[in-house]
């Protein structure tokens, strides 16, 4: 097991996934390198001479009216070649089927990476031992009832002590009621301001005076719902 499993497996395959990553764009970029490489000596002087990424496409190979591209490092008199060039279309099938073979290997390398996290997670969850393995959930508890009673009666029914209980309550209309206030806190605090500015920039005149009176009362209601 992982030195990160008393993190739980969210944690391990997050760091495994990390790794699956690496290993994976390790192999396609060793997959694809010879296309990069064919296209970085390419014909094409126009992208050849900018050193751009554009260097490593296919539109370096030169116009379409050039049927075939110079294989580079090729030598015919050192290695006694007939010929150094490969014909385009011959060159788009080899590339056709390095781009299937990359996408074969990565469809199998995310299964993989698949089952593995599904496996991960069950082997963790049967080897670690976490708090949770030794929780009881109870539902429909009487309303009067204590944390204290509930831990007597476990306590005497098991003859084990209990480390701890806790009650939850269902408030999310509290919650919600909280969530709304602080909407009308925050209208309030927006028209605090308006006021504060309004007062600062007074000048004598009826529309602002106005202006004034009428962020006042809306400050007052505001104050009443808050």
């Amino acid at each position: 097991t992982s030195e990160f499993s008393q993190f739980g497996s969210g944690i391990t395959n997050y760091f495994k996934f990390l790794k699956w990553c690496s290993w994976v764009m390790f192999v396609l970029s060793m997959l694809h390198s010879p296309i990069l490489f064919v296209n970085t000596f390419g014909s094409n002087d126009k992208i050849a001479l900018s050193l751009t990424a554009a260097s490593t496409t296919f539109g370096n190979l030169g116009s379409a009216s050039n049927g075939s591209v110079d294989i580079p490092g090729c030598d015919e008199t050192e290695f006694q070649f007939s010929h150094c060039e490969i014909e385009k279309n011959k060159l788009a099938i080899m590339y056709a089927y390095i781009d299937v073979i990359g996408t074969i290997f990565f469809i199998v390398a995310w299964l993989w990476l698949r089952k593995f996290e599904a496996k991960e997670s069950r082997v963790l969850n049967r080897s670690t031992v976490t708090a949770s393995d030794y929780t009881v959930r109870l539902t429909k508890v009487p309303e009067d009832t204590t944390e204290k009673e509930l831990a007597i009666h476990f306590a005497e029914t098991t003859g084990q002590p209990v480390a701890a209980v806790h009650l939850a309550f269902n408030n999310a209309k509290e919650i919600d009621m909280y969530v709304q206030r602080g909407k009308v806190m925050q209208q309030r605090h927006k028209c605090v301001q308006r006021i504060r500015y309004e007062k600062t920039m007074m000048k004598e005149n009826k529309g602002q005076r106005k202006r004034l009176r009428k962020l006042m009362r809306e400050r007052e209601d505001l104050t009443l719902l808050v």
